[in-house]
């Protein structure tokens, strides 16, 4: 990833008021109902990717079935992979760089070497790289104090990894407010979207969850990152398992 994790943009984009959503139509919807459509998704994923599969067609709807499971589970580790990396390319050495670091340190490219936080004089994109490493590393309270040091705290994608960081740090209400502020500088950033409706899920708001879903959808269609972590996600808490997030 670069500064900004806003998603690229979509190669077919649809307006918000174009339609009513289908996942809205799920918001009050059963369990199997929102299974249902998030395997609808998976399906036509599969069709396109692979025409001559088994998938393709309803004579070996069995078989189908099957293997919807697993293209979830497949998409999923595909699709997060990346962000579990911190983003491949550059991003991975970066991550590889600040895990050399200790607590209350911070990776200084131009000096390449860690330094004290306290004593850094690293500019907002170098302290943003910085908290997102940590962030993903797993290292949650640094990555809330280095985010904190950023000058610009207006920055969504600062604010997507503060909400990260906060709620797997142990504080989703503070996390969800963090993307809230997010979605409301840009509503457009779908990887916010994707990490909100993560944490409604384990805030025990599926509806919010699957309007988030749809909100992302209208934005970037269902072939997006952001779509189909949050898909899986759905579909897990749906299906009451675990899921990454």
């Amino acid at each position: 990833m670069s500064g900004s994790v806003t998603a690229s943009p979509p190669s077919r984009r649809r307006k918000l008021a174009e339609r009513p959503g289908a996942c809205n139509r799920l918001a009050g919807a059963s369990p199997a109902a929102v299974r249902h459509h998030i395997r609808v998704f998976i399906a036509r994923r599969a069709r396109r990717s692979d025409p001559k599969s088994d998938i393709v067609g309803n004579r070996r709807e069995s078989v189908m079935h099957r293997k919807l499971f697993a293209a979830i589970f497949l998409s999923a580790f595909v699709l997060t992979a990346p962000a579990l990396a911190v983003g491949g390319g550059d991003d991975d050495a970066s991550n590889d760089a600040v895990r050399q670091c200790n607590n209350g340190e911070v990776w200084d490219r131009g000096k390449n070497e860690c330094v004290p936080a306290d004593q850094q004089s690293l500019d907002d994109d170098a302290l943003f790289e910085n908290g997102r490493a940590l962030a993903y590393l797993g290292r949650f309270e640094e990555a809330v104090t280095v985010l904190g040091m950023i000058k610009d705290q207006n920055r969504p994608d600062v604010l997507n990894y503060l909400g990260y960081a906060t709620r797997n740090a142990g504080d989703l209400q503070a996390g969800i407010a963090h993307y809230r502020r997010a979605i409301a500088l840009d509503p457009n950033h779908t990887l916010a979207r994707s990490y909100m409706g993560q944490a409604l899920l384990l805030d025990g708001d599926r509806a919010g969850a699957i309007a988030q879903l749809d909100a992302i959808e209208t934005r970037c269609g269902r072939d997006c990152r952001g779509y189909a972590e949050l898909a899986e996600a759905i579909v897990a808490a749906t299906e009451d398992r675990a899921w990454r997030y």
